[in-house]
């Protein structure tokens, strides 16, 4: 099964609409920058299940809301241990229509090894082979901004 992982830094109500956007077709990991995740009931009996998993950022600041780069590389580290290719969303990205997203990602996931939407580093579907071609999110770019420009101008 497909693996999708959620960024998140404390919104919780943008966390649990993606997991109810992911859960029903990939295997959901939640990379976290807050000690406090806030799952719904039914999230909750996911995570009780072993449907859902949480790795908690320890060295973040509780109160972080930036410092994406080396998120994003904490994910791809242990995201592709396991796996070939991955879902990468943020807990704030909009998804309008879960269905037709979940439709164009499996129709189209065999074409690509990135897929990349809309600006910025909301989401990404991204093969190993992929990242292994144009290396990791630069860490010199401490902040939510410019070092996914940096990462697309590489591929």
């Amino acid at each position: 099964m497909l693996s999708s992982w959620i960024l998140t830094f404390n919104r919780p109500q943008a966390l649990n609409r993606q997991i109810d956007t992911f859960a029903p077709w990939t295997d959901v990991h939640i990379f976290t920058n807050h000690p406090e995740v806030g799952l719904t009931a039914q999230n909750q009996d996911l995570l009780a299940r072993g449907h859902l998993s949480i790795l908690h950022n320890t060295l973040s600041d509780p109160e972080a809301t930036s410092y994406c780069a080396r998120s994003w590389n904490s994910i791809f580290l242990k995201g592709f241990k396991d796996a070939d290719e991955m879902i990468c969303v943020q807990d704030d990205s909009c998804i309008t229509n879960p269905t037709a997203f979940r439709d164009l990602i499996l129709a189209n996931k065999d074409k690509y090894d990135l897929a990349w939407a809309p600006a910025g580093d909301q989401f990404l579907y991204l093969k190993k082979k992929g990242l292994e071609k144009v290396g990791f999110f630069d860490e010199r770019y401490g902040f939510c901004y410019a070092g996914d420009a940096d990462f697309l101008k590489r591929v």
